[in-house]
């Protein structure tokens, strides 16, 4: 399993949170389910930072009300870029389907992002970069971490430097 890749890297908190009635309301609203990896992810992990911080993860394991914020906000800055010519923006922002669900972000600007194209449990990790770059990885969420945090993959226009073993946490 690919939580447990991610659990041998960053241990997870002793309770992450997980409201069943949250999951299924963010379900209902998106009009699809999430990938059972990041489903696993929210019931190890929840919401919450690896890294000392740097590393942003949104789950709808404990408030359906933030992550829709977080979901809402995130294709906002897409299309609004989009709509301003700023931008290439390979993909429409979610709810398009295809289209880009946000789930993480760096405190540098960057987002992750799922191509929600095909089943669920098959759509690939989009690394963004605040410059506007956008790189594909064909792997699940849970994998996208434990790889990314070991440095076994690096999204070539954000993470610069590699994880060191001390910043390896999640709170």
């Amino acid at each position: 399993m690919a939580i447990d890749d991610l659990t041998a890297v960053v241990p997870p908190p002793t309770a992450s949170g997980f409201d069943q009635r949250a999951w299924q309301a963010t379900e209902e609203w998106l009009g699809f389910s999430l990938p059972s990896d990041f489903k696993d992810f929210a019931q190890t992990y929840g919401t919450g930072t690896f890294c000392d911080g740097f590393l942003q993860v949104y789950c709808p394991s404990s408030s359906f009300e933030l992550y829709r914020e977080f979901v809402e906000y995130q294709a906002g800055v897409l299309q609004a870029h989009i709509d301003a010519g700023v931008r290439n923006i390979p993909f429409a922002p979610y709810p398009s389907c295809p289209g880009l669900l946000a789930w993480g972000a760096d405190e540098n600007g960057h987002r992750l992002h799922w191509l929600t194209a095909g089943a669920a449990n098959e759509w690939p990790v989009i690394a963004e970069s605040h410059e506007g770059d956008f790189e594909r990885f064909d792997v699940p969420v849970t994998s996208f971490l434990a790889q990314a945090l070991r440095n076994g993959i690096r999204p070539s226009h954000i993470w610069h430097q590699p994880f060191e073993e001390s910043e390896l946490n999640f709170a």
